[in-house]
C-alpha cells in the first residue's frame, strides 16, 4: 500500500492536469450573473482539503491573485457574505462536517460557492443550489495525495473568473511535479536528516511559505507519524527566538532544524537575522526551486508528501493508516447538536 501511495505522489503532474481539465470541464453559468465584481474569496475546508486554501492564501500574499483569498477552517464563515464574495468549499468526501457547517450561511445568503468534491452531501447541497457549481472530482484516492487535484481545480477556477493574475502559467506550473529523480533525490537528503537519532523537525521559513512549512508538518503527522514544530519569520523573531535561545548547547539534542528557504524577497534577511540571534547555523536548508512564487511552494509540498511516504517505509510505520482522525470525526458529529 505504501508503494503505491509513493506511486500517486509521484503522479502529481497527472493529478494537476486533471484539475485544470475538471475545472475546464465545469460549467459556471450558475453564478455567471455575478461574474464580475467579486471583492474577496474564502476558501473553506480542513485537513489534506483545507490545505489548498492556505496555498491560494499565499498566492494572494504575494499578489498572484486580483483580491484577497482568505483561508478558512472551522465551522462560521465570517461577513460580509454576498454576490462581491466567492466562496470555494472542498472537501475530497463530501462529507467533512465543519465545512458542510461553513457553508450553510453562505447557502442562505446567497452567495456564490464553487464546491470542489469527489460527492457526498457537500455535492448534494451545491448541485441543488442556483448559486453553485461543483467541480467533480473522481473518487478513491487519499485527501492528502490529491492535493494537487483539488489546488488546480481551484486554480483553474479562479482563472476562469478572471480573478488570478494573467503571468501565472498553470500548465507551466504542472511541469514542477515532471522530475521524478530530481524529487527522489531531495527527499533522500531530508530522510536522512530526520531519521538520524530521536529529533523533532522543526521547520523555520517566512511568512509566503507558511503553507509549505504547515504541509510539511501536516504530511509528517498523517503519514510518517511524526511531531514537528513550525517557526514562522519575521514574527518568530520577535518572541520565540528568545526560548530557542535558551536551549543553546542542547537545541541539536532534541530539534533537528530545517529551513525552507524560497526567493521572496526579504525572506532570507530573516531567516538569517534569526539564526544569527539564535547563535546557530541555519541546519538543514530546502531550496524551493521554481521559477516564480507558485512553483516553489508546489515544489517544497511535493517534498514533503514523497519525504513523508519514505520515512514512514524507514521507520516501518503505515503511512496511510490514521484511525485517531476517524476516532475524531466520528466524536464531533456526536458532540454536535445540531444536523445538517
Amino acid at each position: 500500500m505504501q508503494d503505491n501511495m509513493l506511486k500517486a505522489y509521484l503522479k502529481w503532474k497527472e493529478l494537476s492536469e486533471m484539475g485544470v481539465e475538471l475545472a475546464n470541464q465545469t460549467d459556471f453559468g450558475r453564478i455567471a450573473n455575478v461574474l464580475e465584481g467579486f471583492r474577496r474569496v474564502y476558501v473553506v475546508g480542513v485537513g489534506g482539503s483545507g490545505i489548498v486554501g492556505m496555498f491560494l492564501s499565499g498566492l494572494s500574499s504575494v499578489g498572484a491573485v486580483k483580491v484577497p483569498i482568505v483561508s478558512h477552517q472551522g465551522f462560521e464563515l465570517p461577513g460580509p457574505l454576498d454576490s462581491s464574495t466567492l466562496v470555494i468549499a472542498i472537501s475530497y468526501s463530501g462529507n467533512t462536517i465543519e465545512t458542510l457547517y461553513a457553508i450553510r450561511k453562505a447557502l442562505e445568503k446567497r452567495t456564490p460557492i464553487v464546491g470542489i468534491t469527489s460527492g457526498g452531501k457537500l455535492g448534494s447541497v451545491l448541485d441543488s443550489s442556483p448559486y453553485s457549481v461543483v467541480i467533480k472530482l473522481p473518487t478513491g484516492l487519499l485527501p492528502r495525495v490529491s492535493f494537487p487535484l483539488m489546488l488546480f481545480s481551484a486554480l483553474q477556477a479562479i482563472k476562469r473568473l478572471d480573478l488570478l493574475e494573467r503571468e501565472l502559467d498553470l500548465e507551466s506550473a504542472c511541469k514542477v511535479f515532471e522530475n521524478v529523480n530530481d524529487a527522489l533525490s531531495s527527499s533522500q537528503g531530508l530522510c536522512k536528516v530526520l531519521s538520524e537519532g530521536d529529533r523533532i523537525p522543526v521547520f523555520v521559513t517566512c511568512t509566503p511559505y507558511y503553507s509549505v512549512a504547515l504541509r510539511f508538518h501536516d504530511e509528517l503527522a498523517e503519514n510518517t507519524k511524526l511531531l514537528s514544530f513550525i517557526e514562522i519569520l519575521p514574527n518568530s523573531g520577535h518572541n520565540s527566538v528568545v526560548a530557542w535561545r535558551r536551549l543553546k548547547g542542547g537545541l541539536e539534542k532534541v530539534f533537528t532544524l530545517v529551513t525552507l528557504q524560497g526567493s521572496v524577497k526579504y525572506c532570507k534577511h530573516a531567516i538569517d537575522a534569526f539564526y544569527r540571534a539564535l547563535g546557530s547555523d541555519a541546519g538543514y536548508t530546502i531550496v524551493l526551486k521554481g521559477g516564480n512564487f507558485l512553483e516553489e511552494v508546489l515544489w517544497g509540498a511535493w517534498i514533503a508528501g514523497v519525504s513523508s511516504v519514505k520515512l514512514a517505509q524507514m521507520f516501518g510505520v503505515k503511512a496511510e493508516d490514521t484511525p485517531e482522525i476517524t476516532s475524531y470525526r466520528k466524536a464531533l458529529v456526536e458532540t454536535l447538536s445540531e444536523g445538517f
